[in-house]
């Protein structure tokens, strides 16, 4: 957040709280810091407060040809994502044990063959100890099939207990679902049919 915007607003726009992660048709308008800087000078709380600005000092202001809204942000959405994908991997591990697929995906991620932006790992997955971008990328493009395959095989495998059977069915849409959100959020250039496919 940019020092001198509420909490409650957003640094960059002119946006309502209750339209917080909504694509308008129309763009908001951008915020005014010249505008806010001169309230502050001249000491306007009450125009503040109606910009949903703090009445604080913001020391961008007073940098000649800074622009705050120009200065590189960090992406809002990297932590709560890596929150959801490492809380993904390790339910991921804890479910295969409860259901005795572990070994088998084992089986199947080390031997996953190389192709196109995909590595192949080196590791059985539960051995893995160093996660990064690289690595979760990989995760996030062979999650999904090789958690299927392993609670679906059965040639050279033990296969799942039919007590097991139904959480399965859940399972494998729900890992689907969340790799999903994440591999569209991947996207350059999003439009209201991707950001619809998400909220879907």
């Amino acid at each position: 957040m940019i020092h001198g915007i509420t909490s409650n607003s957003c640094p960059i726009c002119i946006t309502l709280c209750d339209e917080f992660g909504e694509l308008p048709d129309t763009p908001y308008d951008t915020r005014l810091h010249s505008r806010y800087a001169a309230a502050y000078h001249n000491s306007e709380v009450e125009q503040q407060e109606s910009d949903d600005v703090k009445t604080v000092n913001n020391a961008l202001w007073h940098i000649p040809h800074c622009e705050p809204l120009e200065i590189v942000r960090l992406d809002t959405r990297h932590m709560p994502l890596l929150g959801i994908l490492i809380h993904l991997m390790k339910w991921v591990q804890e479910f295969l044990h409860y259901v005795g697929g572990m070994k088998t995906f084992d089986h199947i991620w080390s031997r996953l063959p190389p192709f196109p932006r995909f590595t192949r790992p080196n590791k059985a997955y539960r051995y893995m100890t160093q996660w990064q971008g690289k690595e979760m990328r990989n995760l996030l493009r062979v999650l999904l099939g090789v958690f299927t395959a392993a609670l679906r095989r059965t040639t050279d495998a033990d296969p799942i207990a039919s007590r097991h059977k139904p959480l399965c069915n859940k399972a494998i849409p729900s890992i689907r679902y969340i790799t999903n959100i994440f591999l569209i959020a991947q996207y350059q250039v999003h439009t209201h049919g991707t950001i619809q496919y998400r909220k879907d």
